[in-house]
Formats: structure tokens, C-alpha cells, sequence
């Protein structure tokens, strides 16, 4: 078993109730491929990746296209830079069929596979570092699950569409639950619906925000610790602040807005810093470093957690990972 200090426990839980500690909090993460196919594998790949760099928190990233398959979706890696999987195949090829979605039996659905690997994962790093599970948004997983169709089916079969997004929401409240039951301390909500690249505000409130709101407050009876990811650009960001999650993750440095401005009008944990496809993938460290020293400056009295604006590239080159963990340790 791989221990790790008792208080790293508590200095993650004072930070996300917003307390600025002398050394931010600090995590990275990626994507497995091909070990994210089999539970043990991916428990010893994330154990491994912890024990190497001991971030303050593990964010648990099991294949993003689980629920997708399970719903009908066929897909394969095909070497994408994320580590994540392309859908092959659709779910969604007709407007009935989202209101024809089933109930995901987790004991039976790939999904459920990530509770074997939560568990192993649980024992392998000991009690005291907290463990965030991924979840998607129902619009996010709507998304995938019809590619270019959800917006056809949104303005032609809204019905349909509505029925499909609420046994979405439900499934993954359940999965929610049944998560925290596995081992997983807190939740780290995705969304990539939030841009209007692909709704309009109103359609986000009226669309979006609803199964947003129902997974948060599922997590919030069970946790303190959630991180809401705004994945994209042009982000409605009123309506992600209203969540009132205790965390946010964007991409500031790709896109922004930046750390400095999203610290005026969020009140909790800022997550950010980091270009993980600029210096963190090719150099050079002091660039790295520097980056660092500006987050924290930005982030001025603010709870901050030096992270990058998204998942890294899995062939990310391991000595750039340790210059960063290496500066937020030297820098306070």
C-alpha cells in the first residue's frame, strides 16, 4: 500500500472551503489507454502515476466513453494525443431514440467496472488522499451520444430529447451514489455543454442547467469536495458560477478568462495555471515554472490548486510533470 501524510486530507478540504494555503494545492491528471479497459489495470496505472508525484488529490479518469457504449455507442482508440477514445458509431440515429435510452444496470454495464477499479484504487493509496471521480453532464453525454443530431433533435423533437436527458440525469445520480460507495471522496462534474458552440444562454439554462443542478446537488449531500470543468470556449459562465460548486477548472491559459478574472466573480477554489499543451508537453521547465509563479500571483489571497486547464496529453514527458510538482513545492 502507498501512504501518504495524514493531513493531505485536510489541506485539500480547507481549500475547497476557500482557505489560501502557504502551498497550493497541486494535481494533474490524464488518460489511460487501453489499461482504461480493464479495472485492475487502470487501478495499478493511477496508483502508479500517484505513488511518481504525489499530487494533494487523484482525479480518477476512467475511459469517458463507458456510459456511451453502454447506451449503444461503439468506439476505439485511434492514438488521440488525450489518451481518450473515438465513437465509432452512434447511439442516437433517430429522434426516438432518446426516449428509448434504457436504465444502466451497473452491475452489468462497463460503467459499473469503475467501481472494482475505484476500490482497488482506494486500497492501493491508503484513506488519506482524496479521490475525485469524473462525471459528464447529461447534455454533455447527450452530445456524444448524437454528435451533430442533438441540436437537429433539440429544435425538432424536444420531447424526445427531454425524456433521453432525463434518464441521463437520473443514471448518472445513481452513479453518483454508487461512486462515493466505492471509494471516491469527491466528484469532478465535466461539462461541454456550457459553450455556445453549442446552445445559446436561454437553451442552456432551459436545457443544461437543470441536470447540471441535479448531479451537483447529489454530490453536495455526499461531499464537499466537487470541482465543476468548464471544458471550451465561449462559456456561459453566469450560469456555471450559479452552480455554486466550491471548485472550478477552465482553461485559463489556452482560452481564459484568466485566474485574476475569474477570481472576481467566483468565491471558491481556483484550479488552473498550467498550458498542458504548451510548456508542460514540450518545455522548456523554466517557462513551467514561471507559469506557476504567475498563478499564484494572480490567484493573489485566493484558494488556488495549480492544475492544468484540462486532462494532459499522455505522452506528456514525465521530467516536465516533476518540474512542475517540484516548483509548487519549492515555491511556499
Amino acid at each position: 500500500m502507498v501512504m501518504y501524510d495524514a493531513d493531505c486530507r485536510d489541506r485539500v478540504l480547507a481549500a475547497f472551503a476557500g482557505e489560501r494555503l502557504a502551498r497550493p494545492l497541486m494535481s494533474l491528471w490524464r488518460h489511460w489507454p487501453q489499461d482504461d479497459q480493464d479495472p485492475a489495470r487502470l487501478a495499478v496505472a493511477h496508483t502508479a502515476f500517484q505513488a511518481q508525484h504525489q499530487f494533494d488529490f487523484v482525479k480518477f479518469m476512467p475511459s469517458s466513453t463507458d456510459c456511451l457504449e453502454d447506451w449503444g455507442a461503439t468506439t476505439t482508440f485511434a492514438g488521440d494525443p488525450h489518451g481518450t477514445r473515438a465513437v465509432v458509431s452512434r447511439a442516437i440515429r433517430a429522434p426516438q431514440d432518446w426516449s428509448e435510452l434504457h436504465p444502466l444496470d451497473f452491475t452489468r454495464a462497463r460503467t459499473g467496472c469503475q467501481f472494482d477499479a475505484l476500490k482497488r484504487l482506494r486500497l492501493a493509496i491508503g484513506p488519506h488522499t482524496p479521490i475525485l471521480q469524473t462525471v459528464f453532464t447529461p447534455l454533455s453525454i447527450a452530445r456524444r451520444l448524437g454528435g451533430d443530431l442533438l441540436r437537429l433533435h433539440m429544435r425538432t423533437h424536444p420531447s424526445a430529447v427531454q425524456a433521453g436527458l432525463r434518464r441521463i440525469a437520473e443514471d448518472m445520480c445513481r452513479f453518483v451514489d454508487l461512486t462515493f460507495d466505492a471509494g471516491a471522496d469527491g466528484l469532478f462534474v465535466v461539462t461541454q455543454a456550457a459553450t455556445a458552440d453549442l446552445v445559446s444562454a436561454d437553451e442552456h439554462r432551459a436545457w443544461t442547467a437543470p441536470g447540471d443542478r441535479q448531479v451537483i446537488e447529489t454530490a453536495r449531500s455526499r461531499t464537499p469536495l466537487i470541482v465543476v470543468h468548464a471544458h471550451g470556449s465561449r462559456i456561459h459562465w453566469e450560469d456555471l458560477f450559479g452552480y455554486r460548486a466550491p471548485a472550478l477548472n477552465w482553461h485559463d491559459r489556452a482560452v481564459g478568462p484568466s485566474i485574476a478574472e475569474v477570481a472576481t466573480r467566483f468565491g471558491g477554489l481556483l484550479i488552473g495555471g498550467i498550458d498542458e499543451w504548451g510548456a508542460l508537453m514540450s518545455g522548456p521547465t523554466a517557462v513551467i515554472r514561471d507559469e506557476i509563479a504567475d498563478a499564484r500571483t494572480q490567484a493573489g489571497h485566493r484558494a488556488l490548486c495549480v492544475a492544468a486547464g484540462c486532462v494532459i496529453g499522455y505522452r506528456t514527458p514525465e521530467r516536465n510533470i516533476r518540474a512542475a510538482r517540484t516548483a509548487v513545492s519549492q515555491g511556499g
